[in-house]
């Protein structure tokens, strides 16, 4: 958020997003384990769109899940595969690192893929789990893969 606030997603052996202050106090926390609005199971990877909108991908559920910044939920989106890690670059285009999928998805507004690179494998550009994705500010992609060591790198064309 634009005032430093930051969150915190704790999915393993819990099942809560934690809110924080600038300075590191905790402001409040939500969640528990289920499958239900608000409950988790491995709450994984978290973005802040320009709006305030907070994208958990809740993993093992095989979603992500929208909230409003008091922790409100407002709506989900489901996956086939396992949404590990979630960003929003610069023109808040949200990309979706999608576990043993394989693929690295490029998501509408509505959470619907409109683009998508990868596959299940152990060669390049597969994954055995997608783990965690991130982008450089000239439209490169790194991937990192839990089962397969090391780290790929897609170029942008």
């Amino acid at each position: 958020p634009a005032n430093g606030d930051f969150y915190v997603s704790d999915g393993y052996g819990n099942a809560r997003v934690h809110k924080y202050s600038p300075n590191g106090k905790l402001l409040f926390s939500w969640g528990e384990s289920g499958t239900g609005p608000g409950q988790f199971d491995t709450p994984h990877s978290i973005v802040v769109d320009q709006a305030g909108l907070l994208y958990v991908a809740d993993r093992q559920n095989r979603r992500v899940q929208i909230f409003d910044d008091g922790g409100e939920y407002l709506k989900e989106w489901a996956y086939k595969g396992l949404p590990c890690g979630l960003h929003i670059d610069a023109d808040q285009q949200m990309y979706l690192a999608s576990g043993f999928a394989g693929e690295i998805l490029r998501l509408d507004k509505n959470g619907k893929a409109i683009g998508a690179t990868g596959q299940p494998g152990t060669g390049l550009g597969e994954f055995c789990e997608a783990h965690y994705m991130t982008m450089a500010p000239n439209g490169d992609i790194f991937v990192a893969d839990t089962v397969r060591p090391g780290l790929q790198k897609f170029v942008r064309k």
